[in-house]
């Protein structure tokens, strides 16, 4: 269980006259404003871990300040227990440049952008995708109500996916493992934290497979240039 202590930490670098500076100032983190001590492992294990954890989340989208800086100091005090610091907002480990933060939005956007490349190639690579109409119709098929593009088998017995024979596989398919393949290779050194307290009581990473369906879809509607209706 992850306790609530009271310790002398290193707080952020400066204090509260020092905060209002460095807002004037708005200077970028560099890795010399790490804890001392810390750099060693930061890069290599923390910021791996940090984003597991948020791929384990169900809403590794959408997460409050509080939820952040909650998982910022449960995997600090794991990552660096024997260099006791206090996570601030807008500071050192929390923020723009190296900091954290901007690891998170980075994450979500190669995700993103390994989407736009395997979806790509995939209509590019294959000579009956090469009219848009037989794209549209892919696209009109494969997003309709049932979601057949999540899944590992959706071929069916008539050209151009007219209809859908099997869905084996849930989110599965080749295209979502491909995208998912960038979230494995982005926390393949994470920690393997004491999950009896506050984190995540999942080790699954739902989060990160949900993020490589919603990139799937948007990048494969973004290929027909026709409107097309999709049913939800």
């Amino acid at each position: 269980m992850v306790a609530v202590r009271h310790k002398v930490t290193q707080k952020a670098v400066k204090s509260n006259t020092s905060q209002s500076e460095g807002k004037k100032t708005r200077s970028r983190a560099k890795n010399a404003d790490l804890p001392k001590g810390s750099f060693d492992r930061w890069l290599l294990t923390f910021i791996p871990t940090f984003l597991a954890f948020f791929g384990n989340s169900t809403t590794p989208w959408l997460n409050s300040d509080q939820e952040i800086l909650a998982g910022m100091q449960t995997i600090w005090d794991q990552v660096y227990p024997n260099i006791p610091y206090e996570v601030v907002p807008g500071q050192a480990v929390h923020g723009k440049g190296l900091k954290a933060i901007q690891k998170l939005y980075d994450w979500r956007r190669k995700i993103g952008a390994t989407g736009v490349s395997v979806v790509a190639e995939f209509f590019n690579s294959d000579p009956q995708y090469a009219m848009e109409d037989s794209r549209a119709e892919y696209v009109r098929t494969a997003l309709s109500s049932k979601k057949p593009f999540i899944f590992a088998q959706m071929e069916p017995n008539t050209p151009h996916l007219s209809r859908i024979q099997k869905r084996k596989g849930p989110f599965r398919s080749k295209l979502i493992l491909e995208v998912f393949a960038q979230h494995l290779f982005l926390v393949s050194d994470y920690a393997d934290l004491d999950r009896s307290g506050d984190i995540n009581d999942t080790v699954h990473p739902c989060g990160a497979l949900a993020l490589s369906a919603v990139a799937v879809r948007t990048c494969t509607l973004s290929q027909c240039h026709s409107d097309v209706a999709i049913k939800a």
